[in-house]
């Protein structure tokens, strides 16, 4: 759609851009034209503002659809990760969740350290997203970061925003 606009946009600052050459072509009716391409673009522009608000609007029912935020407590600013996942269907039931808890004790130190670094990463980008709606409304979609053979994280994609180990896009 923004491709519509620019060529109407394009046409129209032709037109009026080099009014002798036009005026020379289409003679009388050089005035009519112009009229009508401003016209076009005016409709292009519109239309592209209605699909960009019907796109925010629809991204904005996703983002209430997916909350697993209760709603009372949406709009608060001291939201804690407990606010966001109940603690015995989604963090602790997992078989993985659960699997990794009980052999973080076993883990040698580097493997702890690291793991408790990411943990507490994820820990504040979901706190951070949870607490700003701004933040996370320009975000149709995430995925954990690409990692090279070695484990290191990847540059982010052009596009995309990296917080904690997630791209967001």
């Amino acid at each position: 759609m923004q491709a519509a606009v620019d060529a109407t946009k394009a046409s129209y600052e032709d037109l009026t851009k080099y009014p002798s050459k036009y005026k020379a072509i289409l003679k009388d009716n050089y005035a009519e034209a112009t009229k009508q391409a401003q016209q076009r673009y005016k409709e292009a522009r519109s239309a592209f503002a209605k699909q960009q608000k019907t796109l925010h609007d629809l991204s904005d029912e996703k983002f209430k659809m997916q909350s697993y935020v209760d709603e009372r407590r949406r709009d608060a600013t001291d939201l804690t990760l407990a606010d966001i996942v109940e603690p015995d269907s989604q963090y602790e039931g997992t078989k993985k969740g659960r699997s990794d808890h009980d052999r973080f004790h076993k883990m040698t130190g580097e493997d702890q350290k690291r793991n408790l670094q990411r943990w507490q990463t994820a820990k504040s980008a979901v706190e951070s997203l949870a607490k700003d709606a701004s933040k996370r409304l320009k975000y149709m979609q995430f995925r954990a970061a690409s990692r090279d053979a070695k484990g290191n994280l990847q540059p982010p994609a052009s596009g995309r925003t990296r917080i904690g180990g997630d791209d967001f896009f």
